[in-house]
C-alpha cells in the first residue's frame, strides 16, 4: 500500500435539544412477565449491536433480552428473552441462521434468527459470559467468561469439547486463526494462544502484568494484534503484532501510560491497514511493512470510535463531541455534501458498516441511526428508550411522564393508541438536577422543577414551553397546584409563599409567613384555603384569594420522616402530625381538636380518596401497614407483607385496593374490605424503582433496575 493522505467528510451533530416530536418506540407484548400487559422501553444496552451477514437483521443486547430489528423496514421483529439477567454479548453465525447470546446468568443460548425460537442452552460456565466467537470451522463455538475459562463447544452435540484454563482475571477478548485450529485470548495482563484440538496452551504472549489486553486478528489470518493498556503508570502502552505460530512479534507503538492511552483498534478487511486511537488521535499503519502512514485528529477533537468499511476504502470515526467523520483512505475527498442533523448530547457508542458497504449505523443513547454512504445522509432512526427513575400518570391516563433527576432527562410517553406506540419528548433542562416533574390537575400543564430555582411549565400536547415562571430569588423548597389548575403555589426557604399565574407566569401575590423555611404547602379540596408548614414547626392556614392568615389555634407539627399535612374531602377537616407518633385531626370551622391516632414507630401515611381510611406504615424489622377508620379514629386491620415496604402507598380511586412495592422487587395489591393480598406482580430484573397508578385505577406502571416500564392490569 502506498502512503496516503486522509481527507474527511464531517457528519456534524449539533446539540439543539428542545422537543422531539414524531419519534415513536416499538413497545411489545412479547415475552412479558405474568400479569404485565405492556413493556415500554428497551432497557440498558449492554454491549455492541451486531448485524447479520446478509445485513437484514440487527441484534441489540440489553438488560431485558435481545431486540431483533429488520433493517429494511426498521421495525421490531421480536424480543428474545430467556436469560435471567442482562445479555452481555451476542454474535451471528457465518451463515446468519443462528444467533448466540451470553448473559450475566453464566449461560450461552442459541437462537434461530428467522423464527426467534431458542435452540438450546449451553451450561458450564460459573461466571458471566464476556465474549462469544464462532470458529471458521462450522459448528464450533468459543465462549469466554469471568470465571477465567474459555469453553469450546460442538454445536451439533451441544457438548463442551475443551476447557481452556490459565487466565486469572477473566477473559476479555478472543480471536481465531484462519484455519480455526488456534485461538488467541486476552485479559488483564494476560495473552495466550491455544490449540483448541488439544486444549493446550501453545505459548504466552509477553505483556505488562498490570494492563488490560485486547486482541484482534486480521481477516487473512496473517497478523495477530495485541493492545496493552496498563492500569498503573509505571507500565507502558503498547501495540504489538504477532504471528500465531511464532511468539516473536514486533512493536508498532509504545509509550508511557497516562500520556498516550490506546482506546480503540480496527483492522481493514483486506488485512493491509491497522488503525488505532492513541491519545485521542487516529494512527494508521501498513501491516505488511509496519510503516506508519498517518496521525491526525480533526480539529484536535478526541476520537472515541473507529471502523473500516468492508472494501477497506473508508474509515469512520467519532469524537467526544459526538461528530462522525467519514475518511476516504484510497482516493481522497468524497464528492458529497455534509450531513447536519439534530442529535442528543449522549456519546456515540457504536459505529458499524453494513457487510455490503452501502450503509453504516451509529448508536447513541437515543437510538440507532442508519446512514447511506453514497448520498451521505441519514435514512432512518430506530429510537431506543431507557426508562429510569420516577413515574407519573397524566390526569386523563393517556400519558406517562418518566424522568431521572441527575440525568436531566424527561420523557412523555403516549400509551393510548391501539398499537401501544409511545412518543418521546426531549425537554431541555438547563439546571443541574431535576427535583420534580408534575402534571397540573387538569393535565394541561407539565411543571418541571430543577435545582437553581428552575421552574418551567410545558404543554404536554405540543411539547413546547408554555411559560418560564418569573424567577423567584429565594430558595424554592416545595410547590403545589391549585385544584382549578390556575395557580402554582411555591414555598420558599425564606419563609414566603409565592402564588404564580400558570398562564402568564406572573407572581400574583407573595405571602410572608413570618416563619422559617416553608417545607410543605397544600390546598383544601375546593382551593379556598392553603395550609403551610415551616421549619419553625408552625402550621398556618391562608385565604388563597386574599393571602390573609386564617385564624387558628396554635398548631405545632414536629418534623417526621414524611410529615402529614392534608385536607380531607369534607373540606373542614385537617390531618397533620403534631409529633412523630401521632396523627391529629382538627376541625377548621370550629377550630377544635378532634380525635387523634397514636401509632408506634411510624414511617408514612396515605389517605383513601374518599377520606375514610388511612394507611400507615409501621417501620420495624419487616414492616406492616395498619389501616384506620378516620371518622372513628380506630384501627380496622393490618396488612403484613412480611417484607420491607417501599413507597409510595397508592389507593385506587374507589378506595377498595391498596398498592405498594416491597424489598423483593414485587408489587403487591391488597383488597381493603377483606384485608387480603389479591395480587403480587414480579417481572423487573432487580429492584422496582417507582410505581404509579392510572387515574381509572385499572393499571399500575412500574420502573425497574433493568430500565424498562411495565404496565400491570390490576382490574381483575
Amino acid at each position: 500500500m502506498k502512503l496516503i493522505t486522509l481527507k474527511l467528510i464531517p457528519l456534524l451533530f449539533f446539540f439543539i435539544i428542545t422537543f422531539t416530536s414524531g419519534q415513536t418506540f416499538n413497545t411489545t407484548q412479547q415475552n412479558l412477565p405474568e400479569g404485565a400487559i405492556t413493556r415500554l422501553g428497551h432497557g440498558t444496552i449492554i454491549s455492541n449491536v451486531v448485524l447479520s451477514p446478509d445485513d437484514s437483521t440487527i441484534a441489540v443486547p440489553s438488560s431485558v433480552g435481545i431486540w431483533l430489528y429488520d433493517t429494511r423496514t426498521y421495525q421490531l421483529r421480536t424480543l428474545l428473552t430467556g436469560h435471567s439477567g442482562k445479555v452481555t454479548t451476542v454474535e451471528f453465525s457465518s451463515t446468519g441462521d443462528m444467533l448466540a447470546s451470553g448473559g450475566e446468568d453464566t449461560t450461552v443460548k442459541m437462537w434461530h434468527t428467522d423464527s426467534g425460537k431458542q435452540i438450546t442452552t449451553l451450561d458450564g460456565h460459573i461466571g458471566a459470559i464476556t465474549r462469544i466467537l464462532f470458529s471458521p470451522k462450522e459448528q464450533i463455538l468459543a465462549t469466554g467468561s469471568k470465571d477465567d475459562t474459555i469453553r469450546i463447544w460442538n454445536l451439533k452435540t451441544k457438548e463442551t469439547i475443551a476447557i481452556l484454563r490459565g487466565h486469572t482475571q477473566g477473559v476479555e477478548s478472543m480471536a481465531f486463526s484462519s484455519d480455526g485450529n488456534l485461538l488467541a485470548s486476552g485479559a488483564l495482563g494476560e495473552s495466550y494462544v491455544w490449540d483448541i484440538r488439544t486444549g493446550k496452551r501453545v505459548y504466552t504472549l509477553p505483556q505488562g502484568i498490570e494492563g488490560k489486553t485486547s486482541i484482534a486478528l486480521s481477516p487473512d489470518g496473517n497478523a495477530l494484534v495485541t493492545i496493552n493498556n496498563p492500569i498503573k503508570y509505571q507500565y507502558n502502552n503498547a501495540i504489538r503484532i504477532w504471528d500465531f505460530k511464532n511468539p516473536e512479534g514486533s512493536t508498532l507503538f509504545e509509550s508511557k501510560s497516562g500520556s498516550s492511552d490506546i482506546t480503540g483498534m480496527a483492522i481493514s478487511s483486506d488485512g493491509e491497514t491497522l488503525s488505532a486511537i492513541i491519545g485521542g488521535k487516529i494512527h494508521l499503519w501498513e501491516l505488511s511493512t509496519r510503516i506508519k502512514l498517518f496521525t491526525d485528529s480533526p480539529g484536535n477533537h478526541e476520537i472515541k470510535k473507529i471502523h473500516f468499511s468492508p472494501d477497506a476504502n473508508l474509515l469512520l470515526s467519532s469524537d467526544k463531541y459526538n461528530r462522525i467523520y467519514m475518511w476516504d483512505i484510497s482516493q481522497g475527498w468524497l464528492d458529497t455534501t455534509d450531513i447536519t442533523t439534530i442529535q442528543s448530547k449522549s456519546n456515540i457508542d457504536d459505529l458499524l458498516f453494513y457487510h455490503d458497504g452501502s450503509c453504516f449505523l451509529s448508536r447513541n443513547q437515543e437510538g440507532i441511526q442508519f446512514w447511506c454512504v453514497e448520498k451521505a445522509e441519514r435514512t432512518a432512526t430506530i429510537p431506543l428508550f431507557e426508562a429510569k427513575g420516577n413515574l407519573d400518570y397524566s390526569p386523563d391516563g393517556k400519558n406517562i411522564v418518566n424522568w431521572v433527576g441527575n440525568y436531566k432527562q424527561i420523557y412523555l410517553l403516549n400509551i393510548t393508541n391501539e398499537n401501544k406506540v409511545m412518543k418521546k419528548f426531549d425537554l431541555d433542562i438547563p439546571s443541574n438536577y431535576i427535583n420534580s416533574v408534575k402534571f397540573s390537575p387538569d393535565g394541561s400543564s407539565l411543571l418541571v422543577w430543577g435545582s437553581g430555582n428552575y421552574l418551567t411549565l410545558w404543554n404536554p400536547n405540543t411539547g413546547k414551553i408554555k411559560v418560564k415562571l418569573q424567577e423567584y430569588k429565594g430558595e424554592i423548597s416545595t410547590f403545589t397546584f391549585s385544584p382549578d389548575s390556575q395557580t402554582l403555589t411555591v414555598g420558599s426557604g425564606s419563609g414566603e409563599i409565592v402564588l404564580y399565574d400558570i398562564e402568564s407566569g406572573v407572581i400574583l401575590k407573595t405571602i410572608t409567613t413570618g416563619t422559617e423555611k416553608v417545607s410543605l404547602v397544600t390546598y383544601s379540596i375546593h382551593g379556598k384555603l392553603i395550609a403551610s408548614w415551616s421549619k419553625s414547626k408552625k402550621i398556618q392556614l391562608w385565604n388563597s384569594n386574599t393571602g390573609e392568615l386564617f385564624p387558628t389555634l396554635n398548631l405545632d407539627m414536629n418534623a417526621n420522616i414524611q410529615p402529614v399535612l392534608k385536607f380531607l374531602p369534607d373540606e373542614r377537616t385537617l390531618a397533620y402530625s403534631p409529633d412523630i407518633n401521632t396523627i391529629q385531626f382538627w376541625d377548621i370551622e370550629s377550630r377544635q381538636s378532634l380525635h387523634r391516632i397514636s401509632i408506634d414507630k411510624p414511617f408514612s401515611s396515605t389517605f383513601s380518596p374518599d377520606g375514610k381510611v388511612m394507611a400507615h406504615v409501621n417501620f420495624n424489622s419487616k414492616g406492616f401497614i395498619s389501616l384506620w377508620d378516620i371518622s372513628k379514629g380506630i384501627k380496622i386491620g393490618t396488612l403484613n407483607p412480611e417484607s420491607s415496604i417501599w413507597f409510595p402507598l397508592l389507593f385506587t380511586p374507589d378506595g377498595r385496593k391498596l398498592i405498594h412495592r416491597i424489598e423483593e422487587n414485587n408489587i403487591l395489591v391488597w383488597d381493603i374490605d377483606s384485608m387480603e393480598l389479591i395480587n403480587s406482580f414480579s417481572g423487573h430484573d432487580g429492584r422496582v424503582n417507582d410505581i404509579a397508578l392510572s387515574p381509572d385505577g385499572n393499571t399500575v406502571a412500574s420502573t425497574g433496575d433493568e430500565n424498562t416500564i411495565l404496565l400491570w392490569d390490576i382490574s381483575k
